[in-house]
């Protein structure tokens, strides 16, 4: 499987959270606190600033597994979670896609994270 190493959504949602200052996050290579899996990669969920505190993580769980999940900073705990076996490319794919969309509605130009009437993704 190919991944898609331009992704420039993905990018900024990853540097989104590398510059946050607000929460102590997991720390890439360490276990993670709420249930010992192997962080791989952090990044934010979602551009919204209500969301600061949601991430999307992928983790090498119990040693035999790739995993993606939302990581909730304020509960420090995961939910939500793909599981891929020992498929780590798709895991990745999962794992660059995962993030809330962007739309921007047709009618007003106004960006929003749902789903308005007349609104296309971005």
């Amino acid at each position: 499987m190919q991944i898609d190493t331009l992704n420039p959504i993905h990018d900024q949602l990853v540097k989104r959270a590398a510059l946050q200052t607000k929460f102590v996050l997991p720390v890439e290579g360490q276990p993670m606190e709420c249930n010992g899996a192997k962080l791989i990669c952090i990044k934010s969920e979602s551009f919204h600033e209500g969301d600061d505190y949601l991430f999307v993580v992928l983790a090498k769980y119990d040693d035999k597994e790739y995993v993606t999940w939302s990581y909730n900073a304020h509960q420090k705990g995961c939910s939500g979670g793909y599981y891929f076996g020992k498929n780590y490319e798709a895991a990745m794919a999962d794992f660059m896609n995962r993030h809330r969309r962007l739309r921007k509605c047709l009618d007003t130009g106004v960006f929003t994270y749902g789903y308005p009437k007349n609104s296309v993704e971005v």
